[in-house]
């Protein structure tokens, strides 16, 4: 079985390589806030899920999680550790 999520942004802008290697200059940040709006809502749509996933297999991956919506300048610059 794959990953939910993994399969969620393989169809997201977010992890398009075209639009990355642009910076995203061409998305407006509404767009940009749409997309990270609906991963959330996906997030939290299928949350014992995706636990019972990430339970299933241990790692040494560590996750920010804060109690207000990150900015999106934040999530730009976070942007520059994923591979």
């Amino acid at each position: 079985m794959g990953s939910q999520t993994f399969d969620f942004l393989t169809e997201s802008l977010l992890f398009n390589n075209q639009l990355i290697e642009n910076n995203f200059s061409d998305i407006p940040d509404k767009e940009l806030q749409k997309e990270l709006d609906d991963y959330r809502n996906f997030c939290l749509s299928k949350q014992s899920e995706l636990q019972l996933e990430v339970l299933s297999y241990p790692s040494n991956l560590k996750v920010f999680s804060g109690f207000e919506m990150p900015s999106i300048s934040l999530l730009k610059q976070s942007a520059l550790y994923i591979n």
